[in-house]
């Protein structure tokens, strides 16, 4: 128990994002702060709320997520987060996704960190399975305390 609190530290950051579909006229706005709790060198755990605006409406996410650190290459760590994410958009049935989701860290100093996400293996309320680095990027910062 001791040593896992002399490594325990906590972080809050996020990221803002914005895309646009040219083909469906979609643009959407979105908000994702995060805090989580790093409980030794290799796992973590946190959650992430998402906030998105887009032309047919506004949507609420939420997503619990453990974090496993699999390798470090000098300063930048390659993880991997399991997360069930659920979210919500008025007057459309809820969603849900359970899956993992990759990522890398850079520390830009000792307190802050640049924190990336991409792609997914993952499976969502739809009948959706979605497998593959492709487009679906997400970078955000971490302030680390």
């Amino acid at each position: 128990m001791m040593a896992t609190a002399a490594h325990a530290q906590f972080y809050a950051g996020g990221s803002i994002g914005f895309s646009s579909n040219g083909n469906s006229k979609t643009s959407v706005f979105s908000v994702s702060p995060e805090v989580g709790y790093v409980l030794n060198d290799k796992f973590a755990v946190g959650a992430e709320l998402t906030l998105s605006a887009f032309t047919g409406g506004n949507t609420i996410g939420f997503a619990p997520y453990a974090r496993y650190t699999f390798l470090n290459i000098g300063k930048v760590s390659i993880f991997a987060d399991g997360a069930f994410s659920f979210s919500k958009t008025k007057n459309i049935d809820a969603v849900w996704e359970i899956g993992v989701y990759p990522g890398l860290s850079i520390p830009l100093d000792p307190r802050l960190s640049l924190v990336a996400h991409v792609g997914a293996l993952a499976y969502n309320s739809g009948n959706v399975f979605k497998v593959g680095l492709d487009n679906s990027i997400s970078t955000g910062l971490y302030y680390n305390f």
